[in-house]
């Protein structure tokens, strides 16, 4: 309470400022020593209720007073009746506008010592709602905190997967490059000396056609038969040279045709075993957490959430998602 809200209410009308000795819980003020003196010989205020100031309520508990003793139609106006036709409290105004034909209204003063002044059960219940809602508010708090852990878990455990991928990548990588280069070697030499026979080959057959074209324009029929008979012997060795060449082409795409193979063979059945033995030896530790923590999880949270019409239907769906995990 500040500090004007202790000066005498009275005595603050008069523009006086004298601190109040004790609280008039009718009036709803402090009053000092001389008002409090006159309070309790006026015959109006001398049964009124005084307390000590240490005891004064505080601003919530006076608004709260308040509040009850107030007309709910005319807030100016305190309480005065009970129409127990239509069970509610209204003042003066209120009985003559709209309670004149109802057969019960009571005076409320008179009716108080009819009405039985006990909150204990009220408090019993009050209480029990208390201790539910504390309950609640802890099952709250660990369902956060198994989340929490959910979470926390669940990153560690793809901590752990990243890890044996890129471990699986490397090798993988490794593998596959270095059969590679080692074919890519063998590859390389093949096609330089086929290079090398072709561009051979192709001279020998310009060099050829140019010899005709250069004995058919100078030389007699003479010189034309002896290089058909020299070039028919020639010919012989270029067929060999070309089925050669073309023997070696085959060879060539035939490497190209192991190594293709090769590398589909190591993207998809090493992948595949590297899949088979993940689920086999479920990678180490991880698969084992990872389910384990996919069962727990669904385990808490039909213990959690049972009550909230989780069904065994969830259970299994969730177990065939776990068991999906590696597939």
């Amino acid at each position: 309470m500040s500090v004007k809200q202790y000066l005498c209410g009275p005595c603050l009308e008069e523009k006086g400022e004298i601190e109040g000795v004790v609280y008039c819980k009718e009036c709803e003020e402090p009053l000092c020593a001389q008002c409090k003196q006159d309070h309790l010989r006026i015959k109006v205020s001398k049964h009124h209720k005084l307390c000590d100031r240490a005891d004064v309520p505080s601003q919530e508990i006076q608004e709260l007073l308040k509040s009850l003793i107030a007309c709910p139609n005319h807030e100016k106006e305190g309480v005065v009746y009970l129409c127990k036709d239509h069970d509610v409290t209204c003042c003066n105004k209120c009985a003559m506008a709209d309670h004149r034909k109802c057969e019960e209204v009571k005076v409320l003063a008179d009716i108080l010592h009819d009405i039985t002044i006990d909150c204990a059960g009220l408090k019993t219940v009050l209480h029990e709602f208390q201790q539910q809602g504390e309950i609640l508010l802890e099952h709250e708090r660990k369902h956060e905190e198994l989340v929490s852990e959910i979470e926390s878990k669940a990153l560690s455990s793809l901590q752990t997967i990243k890890q044996k991928l890129l471990e699986m990548y490397a090798q993988l990588e490794n593998e596959v490059l270095s059969a590679i280069a080692d074919k890519k070697i063998v590859i390389g030499e093949l096609i330089k000396t086929n290079h090398e026979k072709l561009s051979q080959f192709l001279n020998d057959v310009k060099q050829q056609l140019t010899y005709i074209e250069h004995v058919e324009q100078f030389g007699t029929n003479e010189h034309v038969v002896l290089l058909q008979r020299r070039l028919e012997k020639d010919s012989r060795q270029l067929t060999k040279d070309a089925e050669h060449c073309i023997s070696n082409n085959k060879q060539l795409q035939f490497f190209l045709k192991q190594l293709t193979h090769m590398f589909d063979y190591h993207r998809d059945s090493n992948f595949t075993c590297r899949k088979d033995a993940l689920k086999k030896n479920q990678m180490d530790a991880y698969p084992r957490a990872a389910c384990k923590l996919t069962q727990d999880f669904l385990v808490q949270t039909i213990v959690f959430y049972g009550r909230r019409g989780a069904t065994r239907t969830d259970f299994f769906k969730g177990e065939q998602q776990q068991q999906n995990l590696f597939a």
